[in-house]
């Protein structure tokens, strides 16, 4: 193990607090990612979603006068850590953080594969959660990252879906590095401002709510 997490080792190594305490802290690690880097570690795969422990077993309640029985099913969700997308940006950054090159290898093939399959975000839903996984991308990552590369043109390719979303047009004014690697995808309109059409969107009448909890801050 310890050859595989050579930052991880060598904070018991050194004299750190780690090592005279003895367990070691992830700082700024959702359960979620630390969940997905142990079951890589050691069955060499990892899940997407992490699905809750379901109880089947019928609990009986009593009432006057009648008996009522309840059912738990709990169902993952994928609003928050468990969104595909998601998961596997996190589980990228986190192996860019503690530099575990394998894992985070197979994260960007399963990032961009999850990119890949959703093609075009059409939905309300696909929208938000590409914008989230972008801003907790260039938040996170060092400008040099080939993923941001990689999401910057699949913004530029996406641009007419995501900017009716306002969350994008300030994702774009925090992280300019997307905005000009866009700029190297993007092309020319075609319509010279003489014969273009006012603005379709009016972004006042609608504002939704894109706050999302990354795991990092």
């Amino acid at each position: 193990m310890a050859g595989l997490f050579k930052i991880i080792a060598s904070a018991f190594d050194r004299g750190f607090g780690e090592g005279q305490k003895g367990p070691y802290t992830f700082q700024d690690t959702s359960e979620g990612t630390l969940a997905r880097f142990i079951e890589w570690a050691y069955t060499a795969d990892y899940p997407a979603i992490i699905k809750p422990t379901e109880a089947d077993e019928q609990t009986a309640v009593d009432y006057p006068g009648e008996k009522a029985v309840s059912t738990t099913n709990s169902k993952p969700n994928l609003t928050q850590e468990n969104h595909p997308l998601l998961s596997h940006i996190r589980l990228y950054i986190f192996c860019s953080i503690y530099v575990i090159p394998d894992l985070q290898k197979l994260a960007f093939d399963r990032a961009t594969a999850a990119f890949t399959e959703l093609k075009r975000p059409t939905t309300l839903d696909t929208q938000l959660s590409v914008i989230a996984a972008m801003r907790v991308s260039f938040r996170k990552l060092l400008p040099n990252d080939q993923l941001l590369d990689w999401l910057a043109q699949y913004a530029a390719y996406n641009v007419d879906h995501l900017r009716i979303q306002r969350g994008f047009h300030d994702l774009l004014q925090e992280s300019p590095t997307l905005a000009s690697r866009m700029v190297l995808s993007l092309k020319a309109t075609g319509v010279p401002p003489w014969e273009s059409k006012p603005p379709k969107y009016e972004f006042a009448h609608y504002a939704p709510d894109y706050s999302y909890d990354d795991g990092y801050d």
